[in-house]
């Protein structure tokens, strides 16, 4: 079984993954075809068997052991783990697979006036912090918002709603905003 995975992870690197627009079909996903099967519609990975296959993965295209020409596809193949991994990096990239523009917070509508409020006063509120106790308190406020947001991208996947899942990649992005300037006010106030 190992043996044949290898096989199939050796001939999956002499594919291109670079661009997922001049090659249909091959994407970052197809990379990891345990953690993302081409008959599931979830796209969002256990991260303990994304992590298993990407080490299969390295352990065959490591330079020392391949033709040089395995460097960039190891390169590609860290780049696609560290995006697959992290949602903010994987919305972006399944926008950028079905023709949408990113998480620009440029292209934000009136509708969405009210997140810009909500970041507005969630940065003010860390900027007023003067202890490490309102520091934590607003860091659980914000990885609820966090969570929440990476719960209606998976819905917004699943769905096929690209506009939604752009909206709420721009939210994503400016809660994880948030979220470093509470680990940067956390190092002050203690």
């Amino acid at each position: 079984m190992r043996r044949q995975l290898l096989t199939k992870h050796r001939t999956l690197l002499r594919r291109p993954y670079t661009s997922a627009s001049k090659s249909p079909g091959k994407t970052y996903f197809t990379l990891f075809p345990q953690t993302f099967p081409p008959y599931k519609r979830n796209l969002t990975p256990d991260l303990k068997l994304l992590r298993k296959e990407f080490l299969q993965l390295q352990s065959v295209s490591h330079p020392d052991i391949s033709s040089g020409k395995s460097k960039l596809n190891s390169s590609v193949i860290n780049e696609a783990y560290a995006t697959l991994r992290d949602p903010l990096k994987r919305a972006e990239y399944i926008l950028s697979l079905h023709g949408e523009a990113g998480a620009d917070p440029e292209g934000i509508s009136g509708d969405d006036g009210g997140l810009l409020l909500d970041v507005l006063q969630a940065r003010e509120a860390v900027e007023e912090a003067d202890s490490a106790a309102e520091v934590e308190r607003l860091k659980r406020e914000n990885d609820s918002r966090v969570e929440a947001a990476v719960k209606r991208i998976e819905v917004a996947c699943e769905e096929e709603d690209w506009e939604e899942l752009r909206k709420l990649t721009v939210q994503l992005r400016y809660w994880r905003g948030i979220a470093e300037s509470l680990g940067e006010k956390e190092e002050v106030v203690t």
